[in-house]
């Protein structure tokens, strides 16, 4: 009987210099092994932390999946999840080894190629899905690494036999980073999407564990993506993370005929046979604990989605930008007083330099915050407040204009 599999894998502790580690993934895969198996998964295999601190090696990962598509049987639907950092180069896209070396060069020579084309002609299994999470902040180039980077990642072309069985859905697109939470982060208040405070994770791997925990329902890849876009959207908002939501990317000639994610609750949920993950982390669970079921995804409220707002330390900045004019006009009324304007030169540069530090603090608040939302407009009015008061005392301060009450 055709069954669904799911194969995770996270590379997470590097050594190489420029290359920054990436914790939150051990637990991330643990949370979605976690779904994958309520969901009716019969085999899910997580490999993310190797017994005794042997660590994700290249060779590791090619024989992992590997082995994982000849064991396919007739009719599968198979799910392979890489987590990681990732590079491009020479049109292949690859997942980058813990094992990775400084003097590996060419450097993707040492990388895992996402491809295996030969294993995936041979695979009995109807359907694989790879779901990469795997471009992500925290690589810095080097004189090894002869590759296109961040900005071709996504465009690995592929062969147009294998398009009809294979799918590639990448957690963001060409020129974008795949995002996550750091555990210093914070939601805006008042907004709640079942995360933690002090949790770190990734927004694509966070969104999937949501979409496949949350919907009882089949879903087809298509439906799937668009669901999981819209979950990292909300993250992405919620978190103020800057510019636009990442956008998931699907690479596949498999439409509506094929059912990615089986209904929830099936005979399949009962009959599962659960591999013990490699993973020792705390939150894998093990053959003998049935797995804690994950927090459902919240129901979206009705209405225009909530707007996120400024921050503590981003309103308490914002208030000093917007104190600069008064500070500006109480030098003014201090020197009209005096009648010895002209002479007194530090009053005139805080006159006018005091509302150039406001207009500064908006336009940095301008670029942090999401567009077309209500700490956006707060931080344009304040910078065009201070643009104004600054331009007069400028103007005054040069001569161009008379000085109000100088007398």
């Amino acid at each position: 009987m055709p069954q669904h599999r799911a194969l995770l894998i996270g590379a997470s502790n590097y050594d190489m210099r420029g290359i920054h580690s990436l914790p939150f993934i051990p637990a991330d895969l643990a949370r979605l092994g976690s779904a994958f198996r309520r969901r009716g998964f019969h085999d899910v295999q997580i490999l993310s932390q190797r017994e005794g601190g042997k660590q994700i090696s290249a060779n590791f990962i090619n024989a992992r999946v590997a082995g994982f598509l000849r064991r396919a049987g007739r009719g599968d639907t198979l799910v392979i999840f890489l987590s990681g950092h990732g590079v491009h180069a020479a049109g292949r896209d690859y997942l980058v080894p813990e094992d990775i070396d400084e003097d590996t060069h060419p450097f993707e020579s040492g990388c895992v190629p996402i491809d295996w084309r030969p294993q995936l002609d041979e695979t009995l299994a109807d359907h694989v899905v790879f779901l990469i999470d795997a471009c992500r902040e925290g690589i810095e180039a080097t004189a090894s690494m002869s590759v296109a980077g961040v900005t071709e990642w996504g465009r690995q072309k592929t062969a147009a036999a294998l398009r009809r069985k294979v799918g590639y859905v990448y957690g963001c697109s060409p020129a974008q980073f795949s995002l996550y939470v750091r555990d210093h982060e914070a939601m805006v208040d008042g907004v709640t999407y079942g995360t933690v405070p002090g949790e770190s994770f990734s927004l694509f791997s966070r969104a999937v564990s949501d979409v496949v925990a949350s919907h009882q329902g089949a879903l087809t890849l298509d439906a799937f993506r668009q669901i999981t876009q819209e979950r990292v959207s909300l993250l992405h908002q919620a978190y103020q993370k800057r510019g636009n939501p990442q956008q998931l990317r699907a690479v596949t000639d498999i439409h509506d005929a094929f059912t990615f994610l089986p209904a929830a609750g099936g005979h399949e949920a009962t009959t599962a046979a659960i591999t013990p993950p490699v993973s020792q982390h705390p939150a894998t669970p093990s053959r003998s604990t049935p797995p804690p079921r994950p927090p459902a995804a919240p129901p979206r409220p009705s209405g225009p989605p909530r707007q996120p707002g400024l921050r503590r330390w981003q309103r308490n900045l914002l208030g000093f930008g917007y104190a600069t004019a008064p500070i500006s006009y109480c030098v003014y009324v201090i020197m009209l007083r005096q009648r010895a304007w002209k002479y007194l030169s530090v009053e005139q540069y805080l006159w006018w330099v005091s509302p150039l530090v406001g207009v500064a603090v908006g336009t940095w608040l301008i670029a942090s915050t999401p567009s077309a939302t209500r700490a956006r407009h707060q931080a344009i009015a304040c910078t065009v407040w201070c643009s104004v008061w600054g331009a007069y005392c400028y103007l005054t301060y040069e001569g161009h204009m008379p000085l109000v009450g100088a007398g």
